[in-house]
């Protein structure tokens, strides 16, 4: 994750699992780079969101623009990377 406090702006990059595909008559575990990049203003967050096939880097679809709405503050936040990681039925793949 990158932020420039002084730009208000932040991007990060992650990869997760979408379930499985079929490529060259073999199944395989369908991988997606995922990336983000907005600006953080007093109400909300916006930017946006594109979905890339990990193994070719060719768009899985349009980008497209993401808003978060600034949280009121009621939800908990875990303490640790650890933590949010164990709160979660599936693990966090490991490519």
């Amino acid at each position: 994750m990158i932020y420039n406090e002084e730009q208000k702006t932040i991007s990060f990059k992650a990869k997760y699992s979408d379930g499985t595909e079929f490529a060259n008559d073999k199944e395989r575990e369908a991988r997606v780079l995922l990336t983000f990049s907005g600006k953080i203003d007093k109400d909300q967050i916006k930017g946006t969101v594109t979905k890339l096939d990990a193994y070719t880097h060719e768009p899985r679809e349009e980008p497209e623009l993401a808003v978060i709405p600034k949280s009121d503050g009621e939800g908990r936040v875990p303490a640790s990377f650890e933590e949010w990681d164990n709160s979660h039925s599936h693990p966090i793949p490991k490519w």
